[in-house]
């Protein structure tokens, strides 16, 4: 069988396996955290460097175990900010107005749109309460939300696909009959949306969502074991999906590490792109990535539940893979997007 990790299982995963017991989950800001100067748990205020807006591109990354949002220059890794007040956080998106859009699982679940030196815009609030990952329709902005519903037990009913046409307007909602499971969704330049998950029976699926539901993308040339990001790669004109856990599934080996494959149309799996960590051990936990403008690198952040090496938010080359380029040492980092200054 093959098995899907979501980024919320992926979330509750990594607590155990460095805490080695249960954790509580939460994604978001603290009640009142909606502006810059906010408090968070820890005491530290929000700050964003005066100079951060002039960069052309600006690297999100959230890290579940300091309740922050770190924003970085990118492709240098220059830290220009922290944004505090939050609680566990999960993926992010970002749009063609350079705003970022940060997932939560606090207050009832919502997903915050932020301009890109930090400020609250609008707040999205999922009705299901359990938003897993995001994406913008770059043809007229709508924004699509992974509703991981499924993810509190045998009791809750199957996940949804939820399409935001504005803030306060209620989301429509499309699903595939045969998916239980789900995690990543993004668009292409035509407004195409994907999203990959799992069925009931625990099998990987690749779907394409039009206005009623989602269909089935059959996979072939290889195999995914434990999906994570699906996304667009603008360079190379191709779907691109990650797979956490390459190769190796149930061998007795461990975690296969992450990889990524460039996928056609037709879902058929290109040449496989293995990441690295900076000695040269597998990258098991790469919860969510992103292809740079460019298409020359993949930042994302590295969350050391494994053991191989320390937690790190990393450039790689793309499509070489392989060990990081750059790192920036980070506590548990699991969203990642990137933010372009509109031009």
């Amino acid at each position: 069988m093959r098995i899907t990790v979501s980024v919320l299982a992926v979330a509750a995963l990594l607590a155990g396996c460095n805490s080695g017991g249960a954790k509580s989950f939460e994604f978001g800001p603290d009640s009142g955290a909606t502006s810059l100067g906010t408090m968070h748990a820890d005491h530290h205020k929000s700050w964003v460097s005066p100079d951060a807006g002039s960069n052309r591109y600006l690297l999100f990354i959230s890290d579940h175990a300091t309740g922050d949002v770190d924003i970085f220059a990118w492709p240098g890794l220059k830290l220009e900010g922290t944004l505090t007040g939050f609680h566990d956080l999960g993926s992010e998106c970002s749009d063609r107005s350079g705003h970022v859009y940060i997932v939560s699982q606090a207050l009832n679940g919502t997903i915050g749109e932020y301009s890109r030196t930090g400020s609250l815009l609008n707040s999205y609030t999922d009705p299901y309460g359990s938003p897993a990952a995001c994406a913008v329709n770059p043809t007229n902005g709508d924004l699509a939300v992974t509703d991981n519903i499924s993810y509190c037990g045998s009791d809750c009913s199957a996940g949804h696909v939820l399409i935001f046409s504005s803030p306060s307007s209620p989301p429509k909602v499309v699903q595939n009959p045969v998916e239980d499971n789900y995690d990543s969704v993004g668009y292409n330049p035509r407004g195409v949306l994907w999203e990959d998950g799992s069925d009931f029976n625990g099998h990987v699926l690749l779907s394409s969502c039009g206005n009623k539901k989602c269909k089935t993308i059959n996979l072939s040339g290889g195999s995914v074991y434990s999906p994570g990001t699906v996304l667009w790669d603008k360079t190379h004109a191709n779907w691109v999906i990650f797979d956490l856990n390459c190769n190796r599934y149930g061998s007795g080996s461990g975690y296969g590490g992450a990889c990524s494959y460039p996928v056609s149309a037709q879902g058929v799996l290109g040449p496989q792109t293995m990441y690295l960590t900076d000695n040269g051990g597998q990258v098991c936990d790469l919860v969510q990535a992103v292809i740079a403008p460019g298409g020359k690198s993949v930042a994302g952040g590295d969350y050391d539940w494994c053991g191989y090496d320390h937690s790190v938010v990393a450039r790689w080359g793309y499509p070489s893979g392989g060990n990081p380029t750059k790192e920036y040492i980070g506590a548990e980092p699991v969203g990642a997007a990137i933010s372009a200054m509109p031009r």
